[in-house]
């Protein structure tokens, strides 16, 4: 068979060539090459040389939210499709492995690799990041992706000298005080037993506001409000939901009092050592592969998350529970309280240099 090519048509024809050459070789290759395969490549291996690595996670966070969700339906699939499924995650959560001290001691056994971080685990593992969970730090989302944004470096060194690898930062969300008696001002928050769990900055808070709080663990708040041992909690809308805890209240505070930061974090030198058995450096690149992919997904994560808070608050609103607005007054005064619990806070839990690097960027940003 012979091809006859017509005068002035070579170009054309030419062009034709390449794009079925582009469609039969090399674009399939492209469409289906995983983020592993280059390294595989570097490093001389076939995939079938590569023993998956399977880290174990626990975590506070409620089957049915977007903290779990997500995981399952976008971080599971990414990590199987881009990593050929060397890396399995085996996901515990709902404190069905205690909270996030217990998380944290179960990795320093190893048995555990990780640890979805509430506020709590935040302050257990780098104190000085507390400084993000901080009351009244934050009016908006905005603001909280712009000084993340900006001191992310600075978070990571804090989790890194101390031993942990950081491979997510999301929300916990902000925190709402929810109630069974209508709370109308700080005097009646006074007279609430109210649950305290995630350490010093929420108590330091609380105490100052003259309310005594109750330290019960999270897990068991549920059935602290229905013994009648607390009737009020701080928390975020997704929480509360996921807990149905949201069944035993009735009001709320329109205005939020604490935004916490969430972080996935991993035990390093159990990385390091899983990341040993490979040759040369290609444990450390496909671990740093994989907390690449997973930065990739945090915007996404977040928007999840963030629908699902206000979602929540709708499902409470429309199943009965009320919002109480403070008054412009008693607001004035929880930001007072705040900034001495900034104050007091500094150079204990972090230093007051960092926060005012904070506030500067806050400022410049608000302007």
């Amino acid at each position: 068979m012979s091809i006859v090519v017509l005068p002035g048509r070579k170009e054309t024809i030419l062009r034709f060539a390449v794009l079925i050459f582009f469609m039969l070789y090399l674009a399939p290759q492209l469409i289906f090459s995983a983020s592993i395969d280059p390294l595989l490549q570097k490093y001389n291996l076939k995939i079938e040389e590569v023993a998956p690595i399977v880290l174990k996670v626990g975590t506070l966070a409620p089957p049915g939210t977007p903290w779990i969700n997500y995981i399952h339906d976008r971080v599971v699939p990414m990590f199987n499709a881009e990593m050929r499924g060397r890396i399995k995650f085996e996901i515990y959560p709902g404190g069905v492995m205690g909270n996030d001290t217990d998380v944290l001691r179960k990795m320093s056994l190893r048995q555990l690799q990780g640890c979805g971080c509430t506020a709590l685990g935040i302050l257990g593992t780098a104190p000085e990041a507390g400084i993000f969970v901080l009351p009244m730090l934050f009016n908006n989302y905005e603001e909280v992706d712009y000084i993340l944004s900006k001191f992310r470096p600075d978070i990571e060194a804090m989790f890194e000298k101390r031993g942990y690898y950081i491979t997510g930062l999301i929300d916990s969300g902000f925190f709402y005080m929810f109630s069974k008696k209508r709370i109308e001002k700080i005097d009646d928050m006074k007279k609430q037993k109210m649950l305290t769990w995630f350490g010093t900055i929420e108590a330091e808070t609380l105490n100052l506001l003259g309310i005594n709080p109750v330290n019960i663990s999270l897990q068991e708040s549920v059935m602290a409000f229905q013994t009648g041992i607390i009737n009020a909690n701080i928390a975020p809308p997704t929480w509360q939901l996921g807990t149905q805890a949201y069944t035993e209240t009735n009001f709320y505070i329109a205005q939020p009092l604490f935004y916490s930061v969430a972080a996935v974090l991993y035990d390093k030198a159990q990385i390091e050592s899983i990341s040993s058995r490979y040759p040369g450096g290609f444990g450390r690149d496909i671990v740093r592969l994989a907390i690449d992919l997973t930065k990739k997904l945090e915007p996404e994560w977040k928007r999840e998350l963030r629908e699902f808070e206000k979602k929540s608050l709708m499902v409470f609103e429309k199943r009965g529970m009320q919002s109480v607005q403070l008054s412009p007054e008693d607001v004035e005064k929880m930001r007072e309280v705040a900034r001495e619990v900034w104050m007091n806070l500094g150079d204990r839990l972090y230093s007051k240099e960092l926060l005012e690097r904070i506030l500067n960027e806050l400022n410049k940003f608000r302007k």
